[in-house]
């Protein structure tokens, strides 16, 4: 074989050899993304295809695909199908964690809304569906669902979210099958809290301070409830003008009132006691 045809092979194999390790590490940039998405109520809620999320994650992967390209070089002398399928789910774990972590508040909100039904005695064979779970939900908790998604999405949820996850990169790495445990990990696992406690207050806040206002009005109304109607009847028998005694007036300090009245109270207490 002449050696021109050997160094077009070559160089042949050798492209295909650098294509491979770039689709490898799309791959498993994606892994992670996809994971969050799966789980996640902002996307899940949606009804996003197969094909948008899939573009989605490789969309938020092609920023990461050099850094994803020098991990799996570093990994490429040991590199074969079985390892290649544990990282790939060890990926789509992470992705899970963040995705289940992140979708915290949004449940627990959602969990509310159902509770409420429940107890306002709510209920409709008419129910809407729940995308998550394709069974019917509660109206008011699927309202709370979406109006949390809409609060996420307004203040910047998403980019709290896309830090987030590009942050999960320096605490577990993509060609460890283990966290990190030094130092820089655990200041990135604590920004990574940071950021989940602020979403959590983000999305939960404003329906935090409704069910506060609520029970503050609750409060407010059960402690006036009694009183206010007592203190109107007392206002309109003062305003009443004094009528002087007559003749067909019945005194109260009589032996017969007095008589009455503890004829009223035997006979309620016979009442009440037979």
């Amino acid at each position: 074989m002449p050696s021109g045809d050997l160094a077009t092979y070559a160089g042949l194999a050798a492209l295909s050899t650098e294509a491979m390790s770039w689709v490898t590490a799309a791959a498993l940039g994606m892994a992670r993304p996809v994971g969050v998405f799966l789980i996640l109520p902002v996307f899940t809620r949606a009804e996003m295809g197969t094909l948008i999320r899939l573009g989605l994650a490789f969309g938020l992967t092609v920023p990461l695909l050099g850094f994803m390209h020098q991990s799996v070089g570093a990994m490429q002398a040991d590199l074969h199908v079985v390892r290649l399928a544990l990282v790939a789910l060890k990926e789509l774990f992470v992705g899970l964690v963040i995705g289940f972590v992140l979708g915290i508040p949004f449940w627990a909100i959602q969990a509310v809304g159902e509770l409420i039904d429940t107890q306002r005695g709510i209920t409709s064979e008419v129910a809407p569906v729940d995308p998550t779970t394709k069974s019917q939900s509660s109206v008011l908790g699927l309202f709370l669902g979406i109006l949390a998604i809409t609060v996420f999405v307004a203040a910047d949820g998403l980019k709290t979210l896309v830090d987030t996850l590009y942050g999960s990169y320096g605490l577990w790495p993509l060609a460890s099958f283990l966290p990190a445990h030094d130092m820089g990990a655990m200041m990135e696992l604590a920004r990574l809290v940071d950021r989940v406690l602020r979403t959590a207050m983000l999305v939960g806040g404003p329906v935090i301070v409704l069910m506060l206002l609520l029970d503050l009005s609750v409060m407010l109304i059960g402690r006036f409830a009694i009183i206010v109607p007592m203190l109107a009847i007392a206002g309109s028998l003062a305003a009443k003008k004094r009528i002087p005694p007559s003749a067909g007036t019945f005194p109260t300090h009589g032996a017969i009132f007095v008589a009455l009245l503890i004829a009223g109270l035997l006979g309620m207490h016979a009442l009440v006691g037979g």
